[in-house]
């Protein structure tokens, strides 16, 4: 019951270098101008046709540039650089200059590889033409650096940059725009390089050249700010990041519309910013804004498209969607491989995000082949000693404790540590994260006292750094509660789990009277705490030892009912009804809300497994089209929940129930009727039992495994689809049968009336005298579930 290491989440720094690159390119229009004017002085008198016609050329590239419609514009500037070389010359400052601007196009593209060709030669003719320090040498300079950042090749990015700052400086000043321009993209340079501190110092240079030489609104501001913001973030610092980023954005809805490419990695960045929060819902929004408007701007196969899946397919793995996130990680994989090649940074990232969804789906070998490229990568990269490769070893580390691969986890777990310590300091969010995952290896391997210490240090940080009610904090406390467990320290085991679960219910609370989920809930997809909470509330009671038996288990029922969440409340639900009055125009709405709920995660599926097509299988008309729907069933559904709350008040308030009290059930309950609940954990299953009359808690011996085991082996003699395709091998294996002697369609199933038997025996023989004759009314949880 170990906390899994967050994972990677896509470099926003690549969004902001994107920004910089944006902002860059829109001085395109005074670049055509001049060209206009070059070509009118150069053209032949008698070709005034074919100059209006190359005018109107020069326009359509400038408005395609302006709506980031990079890829329609790049065939004109094509041939605008073929008329230019037929006009002036291939070693021409007019041919220069178209090139430079057709290179630019091909980097916005992501197509690095075909830019870089052009910009050297654009900075041959230009230094030959204008000199070495003239600004066009300087602006051709910076593009190349760009490229270099992209491309992970810092060291040359080092020296172009370098050559950019010395002429800026000599030409324009230090406090001119362009050369504030230039400090944004060293400090790019640097953070990538993990020198946080010196980045920090070139962004806020920036922001004050911006601010005095161009104003509070201009979107150079803007750049700087969201580089400010995510440095902070990357430093723990969050304090300022949301106004940074909701600053930014307005500036740049202000100068470029909603729908503008130029707004995108705001919202990317804003949703990463959320999902750091937990507030899953909000940043699932801002990451389908950006995902639609980029990739509209830049088609279905650019590398900032990749981004844009990546966190996507991330985010649904934390909502529990893994398999919904699959085909998008898989695509955000293959546009990332194909535009760097398989040995880029921004790979590693894709392949980790990969890896992880893998690894939700219970498909150890292949996420662990990718998480093993994913460390080589960014070795390669960054060296030994880098805080990305630090991500690496810590969600391998991860993956291997998950195997039960503890000796092999340590090192790595450990050598995280010590470079998250020395690169980001020792008080920053992701020590903590290195901090529980090595103490859950050290708690497997039996070294309890050694993890606690570490444990209790990573929860003091959260604490500080997100507060008492966030997801992070509840995984500590659950760790540490864990580790409480393992020392066989009862009191201080339920303290903590009791904590961790008060937050989760917090949570689910406050997010359901909000936004009413149609997924998992949080609660259900974090039960670990409420188990942990139930074990140790009845080890205390069998000692009579802490709170009050009482309390005790009034405690742990409710954490039953949590566990078991749905089945307990239609368990609960079927005797609530009696007693309501019936309403048909509540059931129909009901239905008819129940029915929306389930098309709108149909439609999602469908619009997420259209998406993650290859581009040459895509249909843009039925993308739009699903799209369309989602708006729609979700506008009905808001009118539905409104319907509710207005006219039935008492069932809203039953959406999402708390738990009720022994007494409370037992009112509800008929004489000849009993509530059953079961808790499966790792080595035993507690079961309640409810009469009108009587009230039991017992533990039964058999462990979470072995009920699965059983529970699989009665399926095969209950469900005739248990024998369909690939899980007929499983059946054989446990009833025990070759393939060969499998059940035909039509022949009657093996049940084993044996392991019937025994689960029977072990489930409910404590309280077979309590539950004869009665009806039975039951709340399971874990392996119970498969049963048909």
């Amino acid at each position: 019951m170990k906390e899994p290491h967050p994972r990677a989440i896509a470099r926003s720094g690549n969004h902001g270098s994107n920004i910089v690159m944006r902002t860059i390119h829109d001085n395109a229009a005074q670049r055509w101008g001049l060209i206009a004017v070059l070509m009118v002085l150069l053209w032949p008198v008698t070709a005034t046709a074919q100059s209006e016609d190359l005018a109107a050329l020069m326009r359509r590239i400038t408005e395609l540039s302006r709506a980031s419609r990079y890829a329609e514009a790049i065939p004109h500037a094509q041939r605008l650089v073929a008329e230019a070389e037929k006009m002036a010359g291939k070693d021409h400052q007019l041919t220069a200059m178209t090139l430079f601007t057709l290179a630019d196009l091909h980097r916005m593209q992501g197509q690095f590889h075909e830019a870089e060709p052009m910009l050297n030669r654009v900075l041959v003719i230009r230094e030959r033409t204008l000199g070495a320090s003239h600004p066009d040498v300087a602006a051709t300079l910076a593009s190349l650096a760009q490229l270099c950042l992209s491309m992970a090749r810092y060291a040359e990015a080092e020296n172009y940059l370098g050559r950019v700052l010395d002429i800026q400086v000599s030409a324009l000043g230090r406090e001119h725009a362009d050369t504030g321009m230039t400090l944004v993209t060293i400090g790019r340079l640097r953070q990538q390089q993990g020198r946080l501190d010196e980045a920090e110092v070139k962004y806020r240079d920036a922001l004050a050249i911006f601010e005095k030489a161009l104003g509070p609104d201009h979107m150079y501001v803007s750049v700087a700010l969201n580089n400010l913001a995510q440095l902070h973030k990357a430093q723990g610092r969050l304090g300022n990041v949301e106004a940074d980023l909701l600053r930014a954005l307005r500036i740049l809805e202000k100068q470029f519309g909603p729908e503008s490419h130029a707004i995108a990695p705001m919202l990317n960045n804003l949703g990463e910013l959320r999902r750091f929060e937990g507030r899953y819902a909000e940043a699932e929004a801002f990451y389908r804004r950006e995902f639609v408007i980029t990739e509209k701007a830049l088609g279905p196969e650019h590398p900032e498209l990749a981004t844009s899946l990546g966190n996507l397919g991330s985010l649904l793995v934390r909502q529990g969607r893994a398999q919904d996130a699959e085909s998008l990680l898989r695509r955000a994989l293959a546009i990332q491989e194909k535009a760097f090649g398989p040995a880029h940074p921004d790979v590693a990232v894709a392949l980790n995000n990969l890896a992880g969804a893998l690894d939700e789906l219970d498909r150890p070998t292949e996420a662990e082949v990718l998480l093993q490229r994913s460390l080589a990568v960014r070795e390669k990269n960054f060296g030994q000693d880098h805080a990305s490769v630090a991500v690496a070893l810590d969600n391998l580390a991860t993956h291997l404790h998950k195997q039960t691969r503890f000796a092999e986890a340590v090192p790595l777990a450990t050598r995280s540590l010590a470079i998250r310590e020395r690169v980001l300091g020792a008080e920053h969010p992701f020590v903590a994260n290195s901090l529980n995952n090595l103490a859950a290896i050290l708690d497997m391997l039996g070294r309890h006292d050694e993890a606690a210490p570490l444990l209790q240090r990573a929860l003091n940080m959260r604490e500080k750094i997100y507060g008492t009610d966030h997801p992070e904090v509840a995984v500590g406390l659950h760790n540490l509660a864990s580790n409480g467990l393992d020392r066989r320290d009862w009191e201080r085991a339920y303290r903590l789990f009791k904590r961790a679960s008060e937050i989760w219910v917090t949570r689910q609370t406050r997010s359901s009277a909000a936004t009413p989920s149609e997924g998992p809930s949080e609660v259900s997809a974090n039960t670990d705490p409420f188990l942990g909470l139930i074990i140790s509330a009845f080890e205390m009671r069998q000692a009579a030892s802490g709170p009050s038996t009482a309390e005790l288990e009034t405690e742990a029922f409710a954490a039953a009912q949590w566990v078991t969440g749905s089945k307990a409340a239609s368990a609960i639900s079927a005797m609530s009804t009696r007693f309501a009055t019936r309403s048909d125009d509540l059931g129909q709405l009901v239905r008819k809300r129940q029915d929306l709920a389930e098309q709108a995660l149909a439609v999602d599926r469908a619009l997420i497994a259209a998406v993650s097509q290859q581009p040459q299988d895509r249909n843009a008309s039925k993308e739009t089209a699903l799209r369309q729907q989602i708006a729609e069933i979700g506008a009905e559904l808001r009118d539905a929940d409104a319907a509710l709350a207005g006219r039935f008040p008492e069932y809203a308030a039953l959406t999402y129930p708390s738990p009720l009290s022994v007494s409370a059930i037992q009112e509800l309950l008929r004489p000849e009727e009993a509530l059953l609940l079961f808790a499966p954990v790792k080595d035993a299953t507690y079961v309640w039992l409810l009469t009108k009359t009587r009230y039991e808690w017992v533990r039964s011996p058999i462990a979470s495994r072995v009920l699965k085991e059983h529970v699989a082996t009665l399926r095969c003699g209950l469900d005739a689809t248990a024998w369909y395709d690939e899980s007929a091998v499983r059946c054989a294996s446990l009833i025990k049968i070759g393939l060969d002697s499998a059940p035909k369609q039509g022949d009657a199933l093996p049940f084993n009336v044996a392991i019937a038997g025994e689960l029977y025996q072990l489930l409910f023989g404590q309280l077979a005298e309590l539950i004869k004759d009665k009806h039975l009314l039951i709340a399971a949880s874990g392996p119970l579930t498969g049963l048909p």
